[in-house]
């Protein structure tokens, strides 16, 4: 009786082995990866020439300067899954470069009234006023992520 059951159970892991298959994956990946980003935002740069600026008001009123940018790479991700628990060897190479160049710039300056008389404080007022300049930026790289599961 024992040499039966030995028999079957050799003869059920034979046929267990040949009926389900174990797949063995060799997965390659390589990847290159450049962003070149340039944000800006400008209310700078504003001019009054003006001869009578002392006789006259004069201004320059500038709102905010707001720039932002977000660059966001994923760059090789393999999901291997197996339903039937059969997966064998399974090898995974990755390789990547990833070159960010992120530049990001805000301005609200560079605003100017020139006069040409000598009365600029006769009876006339000359001002700026600008608001305020903001920049920023986010960068995420997720790089060579592998999961391999059933």
């Amino acid at each position: 009786m024992i040499k039966k059951l030995a028999a079957v159970g050799v003869g059920a892991a034979m046929f267990l082995a040949t009926a389900v298959p174990v797949f063995a994956l060799d997965i390659f990946n390589w990847a290159d990866v450049t962003n070149e980003v340039n944000t800006s935002a400008n209310t700078g740069g504003n001019t009054i020439n003006s001869w009578w600026g002392g006789l006259f008001n004069n201004s320059i009123h500038t709102g905010a300067a707001g720039a932002g940018s977000q660059v966001n790479n994923v760059v090789n991700t393999n999901t291997v899954k197996s339903p039937c628990g059969c997966l064998g060897e399974t090898i995974i190479t990755n390789g990547a470069g990833v070159l960010n160049m992120v530049n990001t710039s805000a301005n609200t300056g560079e605003n100017v009234i020139n006069t040409w008389n000598d009365n600029e404080s006769l009876l006339g007022i000359n001002s700026i006023t600008t608001g305020p300049a903001l920049s920023q930026a986010a960068v995420t790289n997720i790089v060579n992520t592998n999961t391999v599961g059933f």
